[in-house]
């Protein structure tokens, strides 16, 4: 098992390494003796792909929560502490928004939209049925123009 910096930890005289299991979660192990790894605890993720080690926790990128923070101090009994909603202002995040963005394909208008185009379109009919309620109140009051 090759691990750089960044995925092990130093606690104490023994090695802990982070190894991020997809759906399983997330494990620890004792690396005191890196020939004869020793397996230490697991905390449940939903779909832990990268982690990260700082000060004893555990950042992990969860493809289906975006972010969760595992308190690892005691790596026998590690423990969700934090998790991010994986949407922002309730959209889903979603790497085709970007990429159709970066090429003028709006997320909506490609062939198989996701749950982000879904909610991108739940969005604008909400904000169109504001914006035409808006203009219809507007319709009875007088019109000024500067000429």
């Amino acid at each position: 098992m090759d691990l750089d910096a960044d995925h092990c930890l130093v606690a104490g005289r023994r090695r802990v390494a982070a190894v991020a299991e997809g759906p399983l979660g997330v494990e620890l192990f004792d690396l005191t003796d890196p020939a004869s790894p020793i397996a230490l605890g697991r905390a449940a993720t939903a779909d832990a792909r990268a982690v990260s080690l700082v000060d004893g926790y555990v950042l992990v990128a969860d493809a289906a929560t975006s972010f969760t923070v595992i308190d690892a101090r005691d790596a026998t009994q590690p423990r969700v502490v934090a998790t991010l909603p994986r949407a922002l202002g309730g959209i889903p995040l979603d790497v085709t928004v970007r990429q159709g963005g970066d090429v003028g394909v709006p997320a909506v208008a490609q062939r198989e939209p996701g749950p982000a185009a879904r909610a991108l379109t739940a969005v604008a009919q909400v904000v169109a049925a504001r914006m035409s309620v808006r203009a219809a109140q507007a319709a009875d009051r007088p019109v000024l123009t500067v000429s």
